[in-house]
């Protein structure tokens, strides 16, 4: 059986067409807290050399670039901080900017 050209390209842009879709269906809209925790342990650590005992970011921060968040950081040793975080790009990308002490 031959195709003609018309049904092929309209067979080619439905398949583009649901292609597109799915890809922008996977992008992020909410930052994945693992993901911000993981930064923070990370970032923390290696510029202070204070050991993490546990990290708390906020549910439900929009993937928008250049937005900032804050999540709360606790040590071993018992002092809290919060630390700055910023959203990279679309994908959800997380930047640790700032820590700072809470209280004296």
């Amino acid at each position: 059986m031959k195709v003609s050209g018309n049904l092929r390209s309209s067979v080619a842009i439905a398949v583009i067409a649901t292609l597109s879709l799915t890809l922008v269906s996977c992008a992020a809209t909410e930052v994945d807290e693992k993901r911000a925790r993981e930064a923070i342990l990370y970032d923390v650590e290696q510029k202070t050399g204070v050991r993490v005992d546990w990290v708390k970011c906020p549910s439900g921060v929009e993937v928008v670039p250049g937005a900032r968040f804050e999540c709360r950081v606790r040590a071993r040793d018992g002092r809290l901080a919060v630390a700055k975080m910023e959203v990279l790009n679309l994908d959800a990308d997380v930047r640790f900017l700032s820590l700072r002490p809470v209280g004296g």
